[in-house]
């Protein structure tokens, strides 16, 4: 919003009131960087499906923005480009109020849309928000199911040798026979 209501004025007027512009020139990098960070996590809400790869996206372009900014604030001297930029890295990752803003501004942005997001999931699910538990009900019943069946199929194997050996041990000394 302040690059909309910043204006260019002369060197005269910035020179005779430059309190009025420290603060947009002081604020730009930061609000760069914190809305690539909430927007990313915007992105991340709006999944349906977190997977993996979607983590590995939404993360990886956070860091590579935080890659990138130190590279374009020094390709000056070799590049003519950039030159307003030139020290603005090492004055941002040593701010203390910039780590502060990059924790809080995105949770408080996107704190409605978390809010609005576990609303509309618990009380007026979708049918495939409905149908997920269901499913994880089925698979873990099922998988609960084969390990109790398979725990008293071993049990009764077991059962079935050890009765099998005794009987043949009762014959043995019955018999008198040693093999």
């Amino acid at each position: 919003m302040t690059s909309v209501l910043v204006r260019n004025e002369s060197e005269s007027v910035l020179l005779s009131s430059p309190h009025l512009y420290v603060v947009p020139q002081c604020s730009v990098l930061f609000n760069v960087k914190i809305i690539i960070v909430t927007m990313c996590y915007k992105a991340l809400i709006e999944c349906n499906v977190w997977n993996s790869m979607i983590l590995i996206l939404i993360h990886g372009s956070i860091l590579m923005w935080f890659l990138f900014f130190p590279i374009y604030c020094r390709i000056w001297p070799w590049l003519d480009v950039a030159d307003d930029m030139v020290g603005m890295d090492y004055q941002i990752f040593t701010s203390g109020m910039f780590w502060i803003l990059l924790m809080i501004v995105p949770f408080t942005a996107l704190l409605r849309d978390i809010v609005a997001k576990i609303f509309y999931k618990y009380y007026y699910p979708i049918a495939p928000e409905i149908q997920k538990p269901i499913n994880f009900v089925k698979r873990s019943s099922a998988f609960l199911n084969r390990g109790i069946s398979e725990s008293v199929s071993k049990k009764r194997n077991k059962s079935k040798t050890n009765s099998s050996n005794n009987n043949h041990e009762t014959i043995r000394m019955l018999t008198g026979s040693r093999e």
